[in-house]
């Protein structure tokens, strides 16, 4: 409401939220459930169209009770889905594998050594559930391979069109939604070797869950992408979408 005041405040323009409240609620108790079974920090749920780039829900636990804004701590105002950036880890290797395919210099019936440990300077790679033998593309994803994605980057060209491939995705930019408390992803600031290797699987480099899913949303479906919006797109509003 706060980032939307000024809009508001003018009063020219109707403003619909694009939250489904029955969605909303299914996700917030299943997230709840999760939370209290594991007994976590803390959780967050989306729920996107992809072809509108409308969210039916976003959560971020623990929460609290808007009549009871003087009990709320620090840590309940956080949005987990834009307010903070994390290594998001393995989901990463979607993006990596996109991009490899999109290179032109690596095909899904490719295979790559993922036996032993890869060796980057002093520096090993291993997978947590190694099958240690070669790997095809959707082997590789399939078995969730550090060693697999790793080579596979480095296969489509290494750190320039592993870099590029981020920025075309939105890593470098001010994520698009309306909520003014979204960070911007930590990207890395020297792409060595090791570097390559290891945000291909989604370490040493942080993104919030929101870039994640619109990254993600882009990949899928047609291939473009449909920025994400809190406000509900009328009838024949096309989204801006870019490749």
């Amino acid at each position: 409401e706060r980032s939307l005041n000024q809009r508001l405040a003018g009063g020219s323009e109707p403003l619909m939220l694009s939250l489904d409240v029955r969605v909303q609620q299914i996700v917030r108790d299943e997230l709840a459930a999760a939370h209290r079974r594991f007994r976590s920090i803390g959780g967050n749920a989306m729920v996107v169209d992809r072809a509108t780039g409308e969210l039916l829900a976003m959560v971020s636990l623990p929460d609290f009770d808007p009549n009871r804004v003087g009990d709320v701590r620090r840590i309940e105002y956080l949005n987990r889905n834009t307010g903070e950036a994390y290594e998001l880890g393995s989901v990463f290797k979607i993006l990596t594998i996109a991009m490899a395919l999109d290179s032109g210099h690596v095909s899904l019936r490719e295979r790559f050594d993922a036996t032993g440990k890869l060796q980057i300077g002093r520096h090993r790679i291993g997978d947590d559930h190694a099958e240690n033998r070669w790997l095809a593309v959707p082997e590789i994803f399939e078995h969730s391979s550090n060693i697999g994605t790793a080579r596979m980057a480095f296969a489509a060209g290494g750190a320039a069109p592993l870099e590029a491939f981020f920025r075309r995705v939105g890593f470098y930019g001010p994520p698009a939604i309306e909520i003014a408390e979204a960070v911007r992803a930590r990207t890395p600031e020297r792409w060595a070797e090791v570097t390559v290797a290891t945000t291909s699987f989604g370490h040493g480099i942080a993104v919030s869950p929101l870039q994640f899913i619109d990254a993600v949303g882009g990949i899928i479906g047609d291939g473009t992408r449909a920025p994400p919006t809190l406000l509900k797109r009328s009838p024949g509003d096309e989204p801006t979408r870019t490749r």
